[in-house]
């Protein structure tokens, strides 16, 4: 009749047990009612209560009887008791039996419901479902009558943000490289050439690591390639462990997309790591290796480029064992047996894409030369900037050569 089942409750679902802040669910049919919202695989546990909220304001409130309800990995938890309420002072018992169904919806989805949002200002819809982590404002009244307005509630998102402010040299930022903080063990090139090597469905959720600051949820424009990445990701345990190994020559872009890829893929729910072999051959080596360092015929300089990228690799790979979804392998990559190396030590350990970057506009590349120049540690001491120009220039020819 005139009362309609809500739900209401704590932080992150809907951030108050006020009742007047109840989320209204909808008639799916005579006698069923359903509220659909979308949230993380590993979510923090929801609790909440149903609800019989009249249509008329003035009417106080009938709450379920019995302890609060709890949400965890997309399930009730406990046996999923009958609603009941107590009506016309005690003397009717109202009783709803309640289910719970928790389905996987694709990052694509997600991607696209927030572009709808950005470009047309509509109330999020994944697959024709609304998600309440975008809701109307409360109506305000203006003295021409109108008043309704959208906001965005991302006040529970935590987005890492891992991109470098313009004086922070973007490879920095990537993971710490934990194997060169052991004790040094032999590597030869050989060692591994040789061995043939639910998400329910949506609440803003709050992660809880204090490392992290609130941000704003990035853009979903531009990011269709890393949700198809993690639409991968579904399935058993087993085969939730995913190497992106990035390829390109230098000064194409790959930390910039390393970069991206790391933000959107935590912001989806991974566990996701940026592995920056750069940053690995500087501690190891030194970062002020010259061009030589790279030519295709000088057979140490490989020997060592081989074995920074092989414990580069071995993190990751120790990394995913420790609980690590997503590891980013960030570096040329450029010749096959470096390929056919990675491979090998991804065999039974994770599944792995090789994702190469592709860039022939002059523009664009000298454009990225520069920064090299300016803010690369390689760099870092070389005061003459056409001398490191023409150095890095070299070290691209030695590249592009194989």
């Amino acid at each position: 009749g005139d009362l309609v089942p809500h739900v209401y409750g704590s932080e992150p679902i809907i951030g108050s047990w006020e009742p007047a802040r109840a989320l209204a669910m909808e008639r799916e049919l005579a006698s069923m009612w359903e509220l659909s919202f979308v949230v993380p695989p590993d979510h923090e546990t929801l609790d909440f209560k149903f609800l019989l909220k009249p249509k008329d304001a003035e009417t106080p409130c009938i709450i379920e009887e019995g302890p609060t309800r709890l949400l965890t990995g997309g399930m009730l938890e406990g046996d999923v008791r009958l609603a009941n309420f107590r009506l016309n002072g005690d003397d009717e018992l109202l009783e709803f039996r309640v289910f719970n169904k928790a389905d996987i919806v694709s990052p694509l989805d997600l991607a696209a419901s927030w572009r709808v949002y950005k470009e047309n200002f509509q109330p999020s819809k994944v697959r024709g479902i609304p998600d309440i982590s975008i809701n109307e404002a409360p109506t305000h009244a203006t003295e021409d009558g109108s008043g309704s307005s959208l906001e965005l509630d991302l006040e529970h998102y935590v987005v890492p943000t891992p991109t470098a402010p313009p004086t922070e040299y973007a490879a920095n930022l990537a993971a710490t490289p934990a194997s060169l903080d052991q004790p040094e063990t032999p590597w030869t090139n050989d060692m591994l050439l040789s061995d043939g090597i639910q998400s329910p469905r949506s609440a803003a959720a709050d992660f809880k690591d204090d490392s992290y600051h609130n941000k704003a949820m990035p853009e979903a424009a531009g990011a269709v390639a890393a949700a198809a990445v993690a639409d991968r990701l579904h399935g058993s345990k087993e085969d939730r462990k995913l190497a992106i190994v990035l390829v390109g020559l230098p000064a194409r872009g790959k930390t910039f997309t390393a970069v991206k890829l790391t933000r959107y893929l935590r912001w989806l729910g991974h566990e996701t790591k940026h592995f920056n072999v750069g940053k690995y051959r500087r501690l190891k080596h030194g970062a002020n290796q010259s061009a030589d360092f790279f030519r295709p015929d000088n057979q140490e300089g490989i020997e060592a480029r081989n074995e920074v990228a092989a414990l580069a690799m071995e993190d990751m790979i120790d990394w995913m064992h420790g609980g690590g979804q997503v590891g980013i392998f960030d570096a040329t990559n450029s010749t096959r047996k470096r390929r056919y190396m990675l491979m090998k030590m991804a065999e039974g350990n994770c599944k792995i894409i090789f994702l190469e970057t592709i860039c022939n506009d002059r523009n664009i590349i000298e454009r990225n030369v520069r920064l090299k120049i300016q803010q690369s540690p390689d760099y870092a001491d070389q005061p003459d900037y056409e001398a490191g120009l023409q150095d890095f220039l070299e070290r691209l020819t030695n590249y592009e050569k194989v």
